[in-house]
């Protein structure tokens, strides 16, 4: 729902300026990340992935930006404007 997507950017951008820079989406992603790893050790479950996707809304001037290239170095990809990755997290044996 559109309320759960403004609850999620307004998660991620710490800043307060309307918009999620690359440091906000990595510091909301390592804190996911631990929130799940201790969620993890409460209930003795394990979860194996994280998918990331990545979406630049139109209008916006990225050239400097491309979410094929950075998600490709999670194993993903898709076009320069909209892509994704899934990510295995550490070892949950």
């Amino acid at each position: 729902s559109q309320d759960a997507v403004s609850q999620l950017m307004e998660a991620m951008d710490s800043d307060g300026d309307g918009r999620v820079d690359f440091d906000e989406f990595v510091a909301f992603a390592a804190d996911v990340e631990k929130r799940q790893k201790e969620r993890d050790t409460i209930t003795g479950r394990q979860s194996s992935t994280m998918i990331i996707i990545g979406r630049i809304k139109a209008g916006v001037n990225t050239r400097s930006l491309n979410l094929n290239q950075l998600f490709q170095r999670f194993g993903g990809g898709g076009h320069a404007k909209a892509a994704s990755a899934t990510v295995r997290l550490d070892d949950e044996a």
